[in-house]
């Protein structure tokens, strides 16, 4: 979460300076630690797999990202995770490991 949050926002805050926020706003402001540390690593709704655990933070992160840059609410965190819980069973799907011998 914290990476992809960070790679959106430094990448958005060079293509559009003055207009996303640098990295760092992003990074400190708002419950994103909180949400970072404590909420996103719930093992009861997060993904089960690792690669799908990757995907689940990268999507939280970019959700955060999108939220607070275009949407009408300071702090996106509690929408994109809950947005990325609705995806765990889509990504569980995708990302489950293949039975031996099938």
């Amino acid at each position: 979460m914290l990476v992809s949050l960070t790679v959106v926002s430094g990448f958005f805050a060079l293509v559009l300076p003055g207009e996303t926020g640098s990295p760092l706003l992003h990074l400190l402001s708002g419950a994103t630690m909180l949400g970072a540390f404590f909420i996103a690593t719930d093992p009861v709704s997060a993904s089960t797999t690792v690669k799908g655990r990757l995907i689940f933070g990268a999507f939280i992160g970019l959700m955060v990202f999108v939220i607070r840059t275009w949407g009408g609410f300071p702090d996106g965190v509690a929408f994109g995770v809950l947005l990325a819980n609705m995806c765990v069973p889509l990504i569980d799907y995708y990302t489950k490991p293949r039975t031996y011998g099938h």
